[in-house]
């Protein structure tokens, strides 16, 4: 990442979002997104989103890219929406856990895998293995 460069990563979060706030496996049910701007010559900026109601499963699609989000990283996550982030440009990576500040920093550090069709679900489930 160069000097000027800035990335926004959002996790579905738990609790009242926030770098110590645990992602969230329920990506379309999470209380809120954390999105995390990080730029290689500032400190990381939070930014929490509220997961507003909605009726389908772009919703959540559209505030993140609304918001400039270019990763987000889930435990699992429907095809639909998967399909909406794919076509909107936004990468997914998948973990099975921890803080969105841990999570963040996997992210940076190489350590997460992007999500393939095995962290697809059918909805209603927990997400992680």
């Amino acid at each position: 990442m160069n000097a000027t460069k800035q990335l926004r990563i959002a996790v579905p979060s738990g609790a009242n979002g926030g770098l110590s706030a645990p992602l969230d496996p329920h990506f379309g049910r999470c209380t809120c997104f954390t999105v995390v701007e990080v730029a290689a010559d500032a400190e990381h900026k939070v930014i929490l989103l509220e997961n507003l109601a909605h009726h389908d499963c772009q919703g959540p699609v559209d505030l993140l890219n609304s918001h400039g989000v270019k990763v987000v990283i889930v435990g699992g996550i429907g095809m639909r929406p998967r399909a909406a982030f794919i076509q909107a440009g936004i990468a997914l990576y998948r973990s099975d856990g921890g803080s969105v500040g841990e999570l963040v920093d996997d992210y940076l550090q190489g350590r997460l895998q992007p999500l393939d069709d095995t962290g697809v679900c059918g909805g209603g489930q927990q997400h992680f293995h």
